[in-house]
């Protein structure tokens, strides 16, 4: 699952100074932006489209935190993995922020995302700036057969054994 992905990035961090950190430059290059080639960019929605890419989900090809408003479907409360989409600045602004939503309260929102002081880390953000919760378009039996595979990857293992003998 794009969350598991996630969780595999904490602790990414920008490179201070001249350098750059290539796995925020791979990000940028995997959600179609090859010619970002720092990390000082803002990279929030590169880390969602790259992680989301990963997993063979649909993504986005944009920097945009905002653009992930009109991705898949659409929930009306917060769920694990749902994308998060905050307002920074105004809410009828232009800038935002992205990231996977880990757990809730009723006052706050944690998320995994990327540019969150600099790294990828998981953060509390107010419900007051949320501006939507989205989720991709992927069917119930593949989110079934997703989390058997990630769960128990012997018993994949065993099943394709026995398909291979039948076939």
């Amino acid at each position: 699952m794009w969350l598991n992905i996630a969780k595999k990035y904490l602790g990414t961090t920008e490179i201070v100074g001249t350098e750059d950190n290539p796995k925020i430059i791979a990000m940028y290059a995997n959600v179609g932006f090859p010619g970002v080639k720092d990390d000082e960019t803002a990279w929030c929605a590169a880390f969602v489209g790259s992680c989301l890419k990963e997993d063979g989900q649909p993504y986005l090809k944009s920097l945009a935190a905002r653009s992930y408003l009109n991705y898949g479907n659409k929930l009306t409360n917060p769920k694990e993995g749902a994308i998060a989409v905050f307002w920074r600045g105004s809410p009828t602004g232009w800038q935002g922020h992205v990231g996977f939503v880990t757990k809730w309260d009723d006052t706050h929102v944690w998320v995994i995302g990327g540019n969150q002081g600099n790294k990828v880390s998981e953060q509390a953000f107010p419900r007051t700036q949320v501006l939507g919760f989205r989720y991709p378009a992927i069917s119930e039996t593949t989110q079934k057969v997703t989390k058997v595979v990630v769960e128990n990857s012997n018993k994949l293992s065993l099943l394709q054994g026995i398909r291979r003998f039948f076939l």
